[in-house]
């Protein structure tokens, strides 16, 4: 019920409208204007009120978008100091992401297929990659799973687990970075 509350708008304004149109059919004037306000109210309350699946998707689509463009500021913001992706901690990660933005840069980055699970969630990046002195890497597929973890009211970034790049298993960031070494 509370997905059908709050994640799912377009469901409940048809259901809103399909119950509004039945009572205005059947009923009387002021069961009418009664489902409509609640209806109203309903819709209301769905689009002030963030899920749990809501926040880690914005907080993914942040941390891509902080990735993009290079701020390690903003990525140090949305991950926890608890972090860990097999041995790699939060300042470790973000070394290796900085001597990574010297020397490529994300020209675009586009996302889908994500399926959200509550702390964790999947999803597939394409991201072209052209090097600092202007080569054109072209783009690459990866697959990914991250896990979130609620702290202080906020839904932080514990562990990052690619799980493959352009379709090849792998296991884990240190692979991801040792590969990009091997291009610059």
């Amino acid at each position: 019920m509370k997905a059908l509350l709050f994640e799912q708008f377009f469901m409940l304004l048809a259901i809103c409208i399909l119950i509004s149109a039945i009572v205005f059919r059947y009923a009387s004037r002021k069961a009418f204007f009664a489902t409509l306000a609640i209806s109203v109210l309903l819709l209301a309350i769905n689009h002030f009120v963030i899920t749990d699946k809501e926040a880690i998707i914005a907080n993914t689509k942040q941390l891509i978008q902080a990735a993009k463009k290079e701020d390690k500021d903003k990525i140090a913001k949305l991950i926890a100091n608890n972090f860990n992706a097999n041995g790699i901690t939060k300042s470790q990660l973000l070394e290796l992401a900085d001597e990574a933005f010297s020397h490529l840069k994300l020209d675009d980055i586009r996302v889908w297929g994500i399926e959200t699970y509550p702390p964790k969630v999947r999803f597939i990046t394409l991201a072209h990659i052209i090097g600092k002195t202007g080569q054109d890497y072209g783009s690459i597929r990866s697959d990914w799973e991250l896990t979130f973890e609620k702290q202080n009211g906020h839904w932080l970034l514990i562990n990052a687990r690619p799980l493959s790049i352009n379709l090849k298993p792998i296991k884990g960031l240190r692979d991801i970075f040792s590969a990009a070494r091997t291009v610059w």
